[in-house]
């Protein structure tokens, strides 16, 4: 059965696909879309409400062929990011964002530096030797995160029942900080779509961007 959630929250529509009023033992499939319904990838979803005590993980972005491998990386509150450089060139990676300030100057083929994350929202990074190069950040509050692929979909194992309450939000840097989200559903798979105009593609200025 489906159903479509309203009204709009944040600019966000959002529709569910419910399967019971209980519980479910399968992965939550979060699928993202713009208003013309192509995907939309490199969009951070997180559920929130759904109560688990898990320690904060490291994850790492590599910078490859001149760019920062992922594009976007999700991060708990709390956790850390590695840098590496993957590349034959220098690097120098650097944030101005307030939630988080830091200078690295990472030589060709070097594992570089851990940073921790202890705010939430989001950090931009560059490269102050290869201008085009950018990169996102978004720390989370939350312990069910996920980064949406080129099929603009992203799996979260994520325990049922779902909690009254819970929330559903998600992220993308062609939309700032908007967040949408849906309440107290269980789902097996939410379709979210943005409604909002979506700013330019950060990233098209970059050689050999695909």
């Amino acid at each position: 059965m489906s159903r479509f959630l309203s009204p709009l929250v944040y600019g966000w529509c959002v529709a569910a696909m419910v399967w019971s009023t209980t519980c479910w033992a399968d992965p939550v499939r979060i699928r993202v879309v713009d208003a013309s319904g192509q995907p939309l990838p490199n969009t951070v979803v997180s559920i929130y409400g759904v109560a688990r005590t898990a320690a904060p993980s490291e994850v790492t972005m590599d910078q490859r062929d001149l760019s920062f491998v992922p594009r976007v990386i999700a991060v708990r509150k709390g956790g850390s990011v590695r840098f590496v450089n993957g590349d034959r060139v220098n690097h120098h990676v650097y944030s101005f964002s307030p939630v988080q300030r830091f200078d690295l100057r990472l030589k060709r083929g070097e594992g570089g530096e851990s940073i921790l994350f202890d705010t939430s929202g989001t950090v931009v990074i560059g490269c102050n030797i290869h201008d085009w190069m950018l990169g996102f950040i978004r720390i989370v509050d939350s312990d069910y995160f996920a980064v949406t692929g080129a099929d603009g979909e992203a799996v979260l194992e994520v325990p049922g029942p779902w909690p009254e309450g819970a929330t559903v939000r998600a992220w993308h840097p062609q939309i700032a900080e908007t967040e949408g989200e849906i309440r107290g559903e269980l789902a097996a798979q939410v379709v979210l779509t943005t409604l909002r105009t979506l700013k330019p593609n950060p990233w098209l200025a970059a050689p050999g961007y695909r």
